[in-house]
């Protein structure tokens, strides 16, 4: 053997992660969250035009910017700490769902926050259509985030390795983790 062989550290193998997976039955398909979604689009809207309203009643005429960002806040607030939290958004409430990431916990701010942008970036319809044909009924976002949705009794099926999936879709790589199952 060489010199440069024999100097070089044994590098130990990768750790193998794990997430968990649920049953087909305990996520929401394609009517309910269509539903789910027309809920919390219209609350959203209703506290929007409310806040804004009270907003333009209590500040001065120039104060565009403020209204913007308070609407844009509270959209937010809906869409990343609400609908993570215990209580859910009101779409959530109404069919009894939670959202949790791929090893069963409730998914942090950050991972909500990109939920929510990659949502703004896709055609809902599409978003909504992948899960028909997914096993773990996740939408496109879902996929892309790392997150279930899932009725709030569910409990964890199995346990499978987390791997990548390369997937070719309407012109767009897409590289996201799922749980393989056995």
């Amino acid at each position: 053997m060489s010199d440069s062989a024999q100097s070089m550290p044994l590098v130990p193998p990768p750790s193998v992660e794990y997430g968990v997976f649920y049953r087909h039955e305990d996520s929401p398909g394609f009517f309910f969250r269509v539903l789910i979604a027309i809920i919390d689009f219209i609350a959203v809207v209703a506290i929007a035009v409310g806040l804004g309203y009270l907003l333009e009643i209590l500040l001065p005429a120039n104060s565009v910017r403020i209204i913007a960002g308070s609407i844009l806040l509270m959209c937010w607030t809906y869409e990343v700490p609400l609908k993570r939290s215990r209580l859910g958004t009101l779409g959530y409430l109404l069919f009894r769902v939670r959202i949790v990431d791929l090893h069963g916990r409730q998914p942090g701010l950050f991972r909500m926050s990109v939920r929510t942008l990659v949502s703004c970036a896709f055609n809902p319809i599409i978003d909504l259509i992948w899960l028909t044909s997914d096993d773990s009924r996740q939408g496109l976002r879902d996929k892309l985030c790392g997150t279930y949705i899932v009725r709030r009794s569910a409990v964890p099926a199995g346990q499978g390795e987390l791997v990548y999936v390369n997937v070719f879709f309407v012109g767009m790589n897409l590289i996201y983790r799922e749980v393989r199952r056995n």
